[in-house]
């Protein structure tokens, strides 16, 4: 991921792939948890990121973590796909409501990310819906 970096979207849409791949083909689960990224070479962050998706979504599976998650831990605390430190108020916002997966690695996002797509948009239009804003097709999946 950190190669990538100077694409905006690429850490973002790694991390999305990647809760996908895991709600949309449970039975690769074990090879999904089976590799070991370079603990010594890759960016801190990037792995305090993984860890924390992945443990989210072991978590929420009953699945065992894998062994390398354990105290990763990003440098300063952040939001996952912001950077946006915790004592912004954004920041404050995700921590508030992030996954308790998410404490441990000291990276925060919003729990729809642990979601199935469909899931994640039908929650997202229901609080639309509830601020009083309209749903249109420009905003399905």
């Amino acid at each position: 991921m950190a190669r990538d970096r100077h694409i905006p979207r690429a850490v973002r849409c790694l991390l999305v792939q990647l809760a996908r791949d895991w709600h949309d083909w449970p039975e690769r689960r074990e090879w999904m948890l089976g590799g070991t990224p370079d603990l010594d070479g890759d960016d801190p962050y990037d792995l305090a990121k993984v860890a924390a998706l992945v443990r989210g979504l072991c978590d929420r599976d009953g699945y065992p973590a894998p062994a390398w998650i354990e105290g990763l831990r990003s440098p300063t605390e952040v939001t996952m796909f912001t950077d946006t430190p915790t004592d912004k108020e954004w920041g404050r916002y995700v921590k508030g409501q992030a996954p308790s997966a998410c404490h441990e690695h000291g990276v925060y996002y919003e729990a729809d990310l642990l979601l199935p797509k469909a899931e994640a948009f039908a929650r997202a239009a229901s609080r639309m819906r509830s601020a009083g804003l309209e749903i249109g097709p420009q905003h399905w999946p």
